[in-house]
């Protein structure tokens, strides 16, 4: 069941019809009364609505992030969210993310075709990436790498 398999593909389009009823109802909640923090919704209701934004397109992602950064400065999120929404942006936008909290699928070397593993996304100056993490509560790339199997090279 790879990434071209007609389930994968199948569940994949299921997904998106799924995500993008949700992104509709959440936009209007976030433009009538603001991102809905936990205070207000509980913490899986509060998780759900980020997640919703996370998995959105890019010009959803940045319309909202300034709605879930105050949001996280008024701890009604993690900031480890926020830091995961900024990372998502920065690659869309192909740009180096900063938390190291995004993986995309590795390329084969020789080929240039995608392969069914994984690997982190370029990281802006790597040498303090763990520094960034611990600041907005993440564990360190290392774990990270170890949770998801794959290996991390702070060689980029």
């Amino acid at each position: 069941m790879g990434p071209q398999s007609p389930n994968f593909l199948k569940l994949w389009n299921e997904q998106n019809a799924i995500d993008s009823i949700n992104l509709k109802r959440i936009k209007v909640i976030l433009d009538s009364i603001g991102y809905p923090g936990k205070s207000m919704v509980g913490e899986q209701a509060n998780e759900a609505a980020f997640l919703v934004i996370q998995h959105a397109n890019l010009l959803s992602q940045e319309r909202y992030l300034p709605l879930i950064r105050i949001a996280a400065d008024h701890k009604e999120l993690p900031w480890k969210d926020v830091a995961k929404m900024i990372d998502r942006v920065a690659i869309s936008k192909g740009q180096k993310q900063i938390y190291g909290t995004q993986l995309i699928p590795k390329k084969d070397p020789n080929t240039g075709y995608i392969t069914n593993q994984i690997e982190f996304a370029p990281i802006d100056d790597p040498q303090h990436v763990n520094q960034r993490r611990k600041k907005v509560g993440l564990n360190t790339i290392e774990e990270q790498a170890k949770e998801f199997g794959v290996v991390y090279q702070n060689i980029q």
